[in-house]
């Protein structure tokens, strides 16, 4: 059995454009928090980042590979889908810590 984990995190007010289906909605909330990226080689920043709750996997974008000196390019690839498309990713071996 794999343990249960109980956090909470704060959710940001934002603005959003409304659309058709909610003709009248102008902001929504979304779990903002801070988080924390180190390379193995002790590289490390914080940056502000969006939780989706739902996903096994956490991504980046490349930019985030290279503020940190991970050579992205070639690392391992894998293959994804968001959206609809078939996506190639690059994996790296980071620490993620949040606060």
């Amino acid at each position: 059995m794999r343990p249960r984990i109980n956090n909470t995190y704060p959710f940001k007010r934002v603005p959003d454009k409304p659309s058709p289906a909610f003709p009248d909605s102008t902001e929504r909330f979304l779990p903002h928090l801070y988080v924390g990226l180190t390379t193995r080689a002790g590289k490390a920043f914080w940056t502000p980042a969006l939780l989706d709750t739902g996903a096994s996997v956490t991504l980046f974008g490349t930019q985030w590979a290279e503020a940190l000196g991970i050579d992205w390019q070639n690392c391992p690839t894998v293959k994804f889908i968001g959206i609809g498309s078939l996506n190639t990713g690059y994996a790296a071996d980071i620490s993620m810590s949040h606060r």
